[in-house]
């Protein structure tokens, strides 16, 4: 998790919905474009400024462009600061909490189940 600027003004990033696709040798982000100039991002591999895309196999380039455009638009209408903040685990953990306070009636009902199976579903543990 990224630490927020506050004092920086918000640039809007671009709308979603994104989606990915393999071009020759270079995986691109094709993301709307709303001036009509470039419909596509190229995505490149880097952690801490160094470019390590080289290193990366096809099979992690598409892994990471699958997890970017998915990231992206399970997360619309989430500010970029609220990410930043944590929210999504905010909520995860919100929302175990809620189901555990429920009774054992009510965690066995379409509720319960609806909650159970949304947080298997973000934890990756069985419902």
């Amino acid at each position: 998790m990224t630490p927020t600027d506050d004092t920086r003004q918000a640039t809007a990033h671009t709308p979603e919905p994104w989606r990915y696709q393999m071009d020759v040798s270079i995986w691109t982000i094709a993301a709307p474009d709303p001036i009509g100039q470039n419909p596509y991002g190229t995505y490149i591999a880097e952690i801490d400024g160094q470019d390590i895309g080289r290193f990366a196999t096809c099979e992690q380039h598409e892994a990471n462009a699958r997890r970017i455009c998915a990231a992206i638009n399970a997360c619309k209408g989430i500010s970029t600061e609220a990410l930043e903040q944590g929210v999504v685990q905010q909520l995860i953990e919100a929302l175990e909490d809620l189901y555990n306070w429920l009774t054992p009636d009510w965690q066995q009902s379409s509720l319960g189940d609806k909650a159970r199976a949304a947080i298997a579903k973000a934890t990756g543990r069985p419902a």
